[in-house]
């Protein structure tokens, strides 16, 4: 999600004075042991040198290249300052806007039972009432397709970042709801012009509407009915109003670091966030999630191609070349497919890296570290293509 001073923003990277590093579980599987050793001991290095640049209680790394029969996870630091407690592997964490992948899924799975198509104008979709409060702010409102929506080029607005978005937290726990933050993206629309980019929470609001009307069930219900249960993701829900499952990672939030546990908003209410970033899951499921994606085992590999076809130009992690398409982010140098996720403590990254058949995910549970995410993919992109050619 793009919050309040927290996505993408470029820190100085500040080492600690005194590091005491736990390597709490890892995870690997190779057919060769000397070379899965030496592998082995090299993420754990990038996963350690990573935790010597970043005030973040964990971090975590997977990596994976099914057609090399070979992955790898770890985990470092703590889930939860409080309770001293290690981070697993095992542990569940906030997705955030890597939602946006499953939600783009669920459309296309829809497509491909012939019950919507990505042309369709959004007001076949969306309530009367609805599309009139979006035509008061949108004149060409009729002209918005689905796609529109999946590729943040509806000129809808985003609410994240607005004054009118803080206030509806008073506290970490405060619950709006979804039609909250629609009206608030509503009062900052349009932005830009019809058919460039502009990422947009509430585009993604409105497509979990969508799907709502055309499937008859409720987005949560859809979601795991067609992509979390099918997938067998043991470890992926929507947390509701209560408090995340155990074991998972605490998100901290705070602009003086280090983080304390007065700053832990593992309670923080994401039932507005429906659509766009409201998922929990863990280092596995997402693995197998975004491999599934991509291989063509949850959706059709024309439907796949879809996500990818005419991405347009965008800004959203400020990387040369970034395009998002149908719900994803790519980028031509390095060739990347997936997204990033950003919400409230927590920055989750999932991509598959092409050049080098790869799949890579990292967590950190500090908000304004997304340089320590980025530059563990890079370090294990650059790992991969000296070494495992």
């Amino acid at each position: 999600m793009k919050l309040i001073r927290t996505i993408f923003e470029k820190k100085r990277l500040i080492p600690t004075l005194l590091l005491i590093i736990i390597i709490s579980s890892c995870n690997k599987k190779d057919n060769s042991p000397a070379i899965s050793e030496i592998r082995d001991q090299e993420f754990q290095k990038i996963l350690s040198d990573a935790k010597s640049n970043t005030e973040s209680p964990a971090l975590l790394l997977s990596v994976a290249r099914p057609s090399k029969n070979w992955s790898w996870s770890g985990a470092i630091g703590k889930a939860n300052i409080g309770s001293s407690e290690n981070a697993t592997i095992q542990h569940r964490f906030r997705i955030a806007s890597v939602t946006k992948m499953f939600t783009a899924a669920a459309i296309l799975l829809l497509e491909e039972e012939n019950k919507l198509s990505l042309t369709d104008p959004i007001k076949l979709h969306l309530s009367s009432a609805m599309m009139l409060s979006i035509k008061n702010k949108i004149p060409n409102a009729d002209n918005i397709t689905i796609r529109n929506l999946l590729n943040h080029t509806s000129t809808l607005g985003e609410y994240t970042g607005t004054t009118d978005y803080a206030n509806l937290f008073p506290n970490k726990n405060s619950a709006p709801t979804r039609q909250q933050v629609i009206e608030i993206g509503l009062k900052y629309s349009p932005v830009g012009s019809f058919g460039t980019w502009n990422y947009s929470n509430t585009g993604y609001n409105l497509l979990s509407i969508v799907i709502e009307k055309v499937s008859g069930k409720d987005y949560r219900t859809f979601i795991k009915e067609r992509i979390i249960d099918y997938l067998k993701l043991s470890n992926t829900y929507f947390p509701n109003d209560e408090l995340m499952q155990a074991p998972f990672i605490t998100p901290y939030f705070t602009f003086t670091p280090p983080a304390k546990e007065a700053d832990n908003f593992a309670t923080f209410n994401c039932n507005w966030a429906i659509g766009t970033g409201d998922l929990v899951s863990s280092l596995g499921d997402l693995q197998t999630f975004i491999q599934s994606l991509v291989q063509g085992k949850l959706i059709k590999s024309q439907s796949f191609l879809k996500m990818n076809a005419d991405p347009i130009s965008s800004s959203y992690t400020g990387l040369p070349g970034e395009k998002y398409g149908l719900g994803v982010f790519m980028c031509d140098n390095p060739e990347f497919f997936g997204h990033a996720g950003d919400l409230f403590g927590i920055h989750t990254k999932v991509f598959y890296i092409k050049t080098i058949d790869s799949y890579i995910i990292t967590v950190v549970n500090l908000n304004n570290n997304d340089d320590v995410a980025f530059n563990m993919i890079a370090s294990v992109s650059d790992w991969i293509k000296n070494n495992d050619k």
